[in-house]
């Protein structure tokens, strides 16, 4: 059986009876304080970071009128013909296969006049393969020279040639830059009788 409400107070929401006695005017300003407040400053704060991150990227310097570098590697887009600002592909696309041996260095040097042309320029690491040519001096085993008219160039023979001057030998090897000069790094040398 319920008790009646007795003389206490008859008014279910009168303010000494909970909620309304814990939820005075006090105690409301302490639990937003308390609650609200910290989130409040914590949304403000990532906010703030927004904003500096914002105003801080390099986007931002070309709406303040700062000029934009831009990279001159000379880089293309593969596949494509639209050249990047600051470069473009030097070399030429060959048209045939003989004429891409020749553009990658496929040619192969066979009179010796052609190593001493223009300076050697356009020659280094070509390849040699000279015949009949007759050695005018030996320095030591690795180093001789050849003669072909009036054209003289040094020979270093990697493995060692047994040569002698005045004789008449084949070399296969590839031209490479000695000092101001031009000379043959031999990878064979044999006697062409």
């Amino acid at each position: 059986m319920a008790e009646p409400l007795g003389p206490r107070n008859q008014d279910p929401y009168s303010r000494q009876d909970p909620p309304a006695s814990v939820t005075n005017q006090r105690v409301r300003r302490y639990a937003l304080r308390t609650f609200l407040l910290p989130i409040a400053l914590f949304f403000a704060g990532i906010a703030l970071v927004l904003a500096y991150w914002t105003l801080s990227s390099p986007e931002s310097g070309q709406q303040r009128g700062e000029p934009r570098a831009e990279a001159t590697t000379g880089t293309e887009r593969v596949g494509s013909r639209e050249r990047t600002p600051g470069g473009f592909n030097p070399y030429t696309t060959p048209q045939q296969t003989k004429e891409e041996i020749a553009q990658r260095g496929g040619r192969t040097i066979t009179e010796l006049g052609e190593v001493l042309e223009e300076g050697g320029r356009g020659v280094l690491g070509l390849r040699v393969d000279l015949r009949d040519i007759d050695v005018e001096r030996v320095e030591s085993p690795t180093l001789f020279w050849i003669r072909d008219g009036n054209a003289r160039v040094a020979v270093n023979a990697v493995s060692g040639a047994q040569v002698k001057a005045g004789q008449t030998v084949n070399v296969v090897g590839t031209v490479e830059r000695h000092g101001n000069s031009m000379r043959i790094r031999a990878s064979r040398v044999e006697s062409s009788q």
